[in-house]
């Protein structure tokens, strides 16, 4: 009943990425998502970050996430936890 399919796996060995690593199709599909709308999701499991040192990359990308979404004045209340672009 809580099937769903997340836009970006945490992982630094994932075949589907091809030449790129998850960070930089992570960035593309977020922007992406800005610019036309829709979801982004993204997913890992923690002994996985961990086992490839992904942390920083991790860091970075939510830093990454933080910034587009101050550049496209998206409101902020901490209060809430999941948003959904339109």
């Amino acid at each position: 009943p809580f099937k769903t399919n997340p836009t970006i796996h945490v992982h630094a060995e994932h075949q589907m990425y091809g030449d790129k690593v998850w960070k930089e199709v992570a960035e593309e599909l977020f922007d992406k998502v800005l610019l036309e709308g829709g979801r982004f999701e993204i997913w890992g499991h923690a002994w996985e970050i961990e086992k490839y040192n992904q942390w920083e990359f991790l860091d970075d990308f939510l830093w990454y996430m933080n910034e587009k979404m101050k550049e496209i004045n998206y409101p902020r209340d901490p209060r809430i936890e999941y948003y959904t672009i339109k």
